[in-house]
């Protein structure tokens, strides 16, 4: 699922935004994801803040089970086992 030169990390910052998980690759962030216990997510200010700081990469939002669908624009909600056919379509055109 990730590539070879991928750098994963964990993002918070001082004021409490945060994501579960950043993807970098050769300095630009490829995707962010971001997992759920509920079935039907909602995203929190504090995401919508860390996306916003690193300039509103792709989000994947994982739940326990289901199929893929649009959360809004940028923002994928997605079951665990559909994860990985998402995560390859992420192209590294971000930041």
């Amino acid at each position: 699922m990730l590539k070879p030169h991928d750098q994963p990390f964990f993002y918070r910052t001082a004021d409490g935004a945060e994501l579960d998980l950043v993807v970098e690759t050769a300095l630009k962030i490829r995707f962010a994801v971001e997992i759920k216990l509920s079935g039907k997510p909602q995203l929190s200010r504090g995401t919508t803040v860390a996306l916003e700081d690193l300039g509103n990469p792709p989000l994947l939002v994982v739940v326990p089970e289901g199929e893929p669908y649009p959360l809004r624009e940028g923002v994928w909600v997605c079951g665990v086992d559909h994860m990985a056919e998402l995560v390859e379509g992420f192209s590294t055109e971000y930041i």
